[in-house]
């Protein structure tokens, strides 16, 4: 687990202790609303539920999207580093011996078969240059892909934190709530809560949705790459 995920984790915690507080505060608060207005607590208690179910709603993805895992962009940095830097170098030594091989037969041998041996290792050659470039895309993929990652979790750390200051804020506010409670000042906290709810929901939403389209482009190119990959390979000697 990165540093940015397991403070996204920590901040979900608190933001989580945070709503309970906060129905703490309120379900006191309703116990000093003058009987007089006892009649209309109804559609206070609709507004509340609703907050309820989103928050709960918030909270469930949460959970689901962690239990996925949190990614580790640095294994995926080593597997880029593997491809366009390791699978790289390989090849182009491959394609040094190619290359003296096919002056050697232009400087020493001549005739059909020699014609012959040098268009093989020219077909060589460009199966090395296909394989290069393929191994180069695959690593510049596996390092987006790693950026992704941190970018969502950044994006997610940032959100959860400014969620949690909204949270505190209404809580401290309900908290100092005294009688005559007024369902008003209860109905504006509870409007208050449900927006830091829904801006964080949307928040949250969107990062995935824009982790997921990443992750799916990564594994189109990916496939791409292996087709590539599983071309046959020109023999040498025919």
């Amino acid at each position: 687990m990165t540093g940015q995920a397991f403070q996204a984790v920590q901040t979900l915690d608190r933001c989580s202790e945070e709503i309970a507080k906060l129905t703490g505060a309120v379900n006191s608060a309703l116990q000093f609303v003058p009987s007089f207005l006892q009649d209309m607590l109804g559609e206070i208690y609709a507004k509340w539920n609703s907050f309820c179910a989103l928050a709960q709603m918030f909270f469930d993805r949460c959970a689901e999207v962690f239990g996925y895992g949190f990614g580790d962009p640095g294994a995926l940095r080593g597997l880029a580093d593997a491809w366009s830097v390791s699978t790289v170098e390989l090849l182009e030594q491959s394609a040094k011996l190619i290359k003296a091989a096919d002056l050697q037969a232009d400087t020493t041998w001549n005739g059909p078969a020699a014609g012959l041996y040098v268009q093989a290792t020219v077909d060589q050659d460009e199966a090395i240059a296909k394989v290069k470039e393929s191994a180069k895309t695959m690593g510049r993929a596996l390092e987006n892909h790693a950026g992704a990652i941190e970018d969502f979790w950044g994006d997610i750390v940032k959100g959860f934190v400014a969620f949690l200051i909204s949270l505190a804020g209404v809580v401290v506010t309900a908290v100092a709530l005294v009688p005559p409670v007024t369902l008003l000042g209860v109905a504006g906290l509870i409007l208050s809560a449900a927006s830091a709810v829904t801006s964080v929901v949307d928040l949250f939403a969107t990062e995935l949705e824009n982790l997921e389209k990443f992750a799916e482009d990564a594994k189109r190119l990916a496939v791409d790459v292996s087709d590539n990959l599983a071309d046959p390979w020109p023999a040498l000697v025919k």
